[in-house]
């Protein structure tokens, strides 16, 4: 990404530039470069606003909620990434950043308000007949299911989630709905259960691929 970065900056290719500037941001933020990762995001998002590239924009913004440690601030950049997303008519950012939002308002505590996003995503989700992109979206909808107590319908999507990711072969996303499962049996007291499930996605989510990687 960095190689692709200075092509770019060589012939002047502004929006090439941006978007390996958003690479180079991922690279980082998998190693813990947060503040760096920050910074070249905050650089693409500009150039790209003034090439008027809004789909990228969109993408960069996404991506700038993530890295945000302030509440405040991610929800405004995912707010305003969905509003071009819904603008440029993405179907699938779309319903990405929707269930981000889903996420943040999990972790907010709004629990309510999280499993309402995230119903509203699933419903769409299935809609699409994608066992890729089903099976890490029905983790983030049994997130607040756990929190409001209402186990059996967490287990059974996350259940759903481990054998859809088994059927396309994505380790990393059965290993997130194997760390639900360990949740829901710690939630509900049993740590002899718990265990193995904790263990399992440790190892899935290490060494884990999906189809998108």
């Amino acid at each position: 990404s960095r190689a692709a970065l200075r092509l770019c900056r060589e012939v002047g290719d502004r929006v090439g530039e941006a978007e390996s500037l958003t690479f180079v941001a991922t690279a980082e933020q998998s190693v813990g470069a947060i503040d760096q990762a920050r910074q070249h995001l905050l650089e693409a998002l500009s150039m790209l606003r003034s090439a008027g590239h809004r789909p990228l924009e969109a993408v960069a913004l996404n991506m700038l909620a993530i890295a945000s440690t302030d509440h405040a601030q991610s929800r405004a950049y995912f707010e305003q990434s969905l509003e071009i997303a819904l603008a440029t008519d993405y179907r699938l950012r779309v319903l990405t950043i929707q269930n981000n939002l889903a996420l943040l308002y999990w972790r907010l505590g709004l629990y309510r308000k999280a499993q309402a996003y995230a119903d509203a995503v699933l419903v769409q989700v299935r809609k699409l007949n994608s066992p890729a992109v089903l099976s890490s979206f029905v983790e983030t909808q049994a997130r607040p299911l756990v929190d409001a107590g209402e186990y059996d319908a967490a287990r059974r999507l996350l259940e759903e989630g481990v054998l859809l990711s088994r059927s396309i072969g994505s380790s990393l996303n059965e290993g997130y709905n194997l760390l639900g499962l360990g949740m829901v049996a710690l939630a509900e007291g049993k740590p002899e259960l718990a265990r193995p499930q904790f263990e399992a996605a440790a190892h899935l989510m290490q060494v884990g691929t999906s189809p998108g990687d």
